[in-house]
Order: structure tokens, then C-alpha cells, then sequence
């Protein structure tokens, strides 16, 4: 995917989830009760064994690092349902060193935070879907 396809995407994104509408919907949802806090709190803890485990478990080719494919594929198994440019976004903003590789130090410093603050994203869009319509009988 070029840079300006990519652009593209990331910014209908952005204003898909992130406008004032949007936000209010959400505010709104959250003020109504309709959305459920409690599953928005529930999310996977990983001790430290289990990170090191993760990361091993992802790190294909053994060199100590996930590549960026490595780490979306992380992400995918992990419930998260991103497109991927989205998937490849997240790589790179855990990627703090800029060498396009994810170490162990920089997976497990965002990797546990990232996903909870995705998944509660995703809580929020799914609230804010208008309900899907039943198909009508031609009885």
C-alpha cells in the first residue's frame, strides 16, 4: 500500500470514530446506560511469563523481534478487529525505535495497554451501531 492510499484510509477512519458526532454518540450511549462498563473493564491481564510467552510464541523466525507482520498477526489472534493499515499503524507506533521491528522491551510496554484501549474502542463503535434490520417475510 502506497502513502497516499494509506493516508486516505487512516483519515476516513479517523473521522469515521473520532468526530463530534461520533463522540457524542458514545457520550450519549455512556449517559443512557447502554453500554455495559463492566465489559469495557474486563479485559486480559498477561503476568510476565505469559508477555515473554506471547512475544516468543509470535517471533517466527527467532531473531528477537516481531516484524511488523509478526505483530499484527499478534494482534488479530488477540480479538482485535482492525483493518490492515490500522494493524500496521499500531506496529509502528509500538515500534519506538523506528527500525521497523518490535523488541521485547517495546512489545511489552504497549502491547497489554494497546489492547485494552482498542477493545474498549471497539465496545464503543459496536454500541453505537444502529441495530441490524430483521429480514421480512414474504408470507
Amino acid at each position: 500500500m502506497d502513502y497516499k492510499s494509506f493516508a486516505a484510509h487512516t483519515k476516513a477512519t479517523i473521522l469515521q470514530y473520532y468526530s463530534l458526532e461520533a463522540i457524542r454518540r458514545k457520550l450519549e450511549m455512556h449517559t443512557f446506560g447502554k453500554l455495559n462498563m463492566e465489559e469495557m473493564k474486563e479485559s486480559q491481564e498477561y503476568n510476565a511469563f505469559e508477555m515473554f510467552g506471547l512475544f516468543r510464541k509470535y517471533d517466527i523466525n527467532r531473531n528477537g523481534y516481531l516484524e511488523l507482520s509478526e505483530y499484527a498477526k499478534c494482534l488479530k489472534d488477540s480479538g482485535i478487529k482492525l483493518s490492515d493499515p490500522e494493524l500496521v499503524t499500531l506496529g509502528l507506533f509500538a515500534d519506538t525505535c523506528g527500525n521497523n521491528k518490535i523488541d521485547y522491551e517495546e512489545f511489552n510496554k504497549h502491547f497489554p495497554s494497546l489492547l485494552k484501549i482498542v477493545k474498549m474502542h471497539q465496545i464503543f463503535n459496536d454500541s453505537i451501531k444502529p441495530p441490524e434490520k430483521e429480514p421480512e417475510d414474504d408470507a
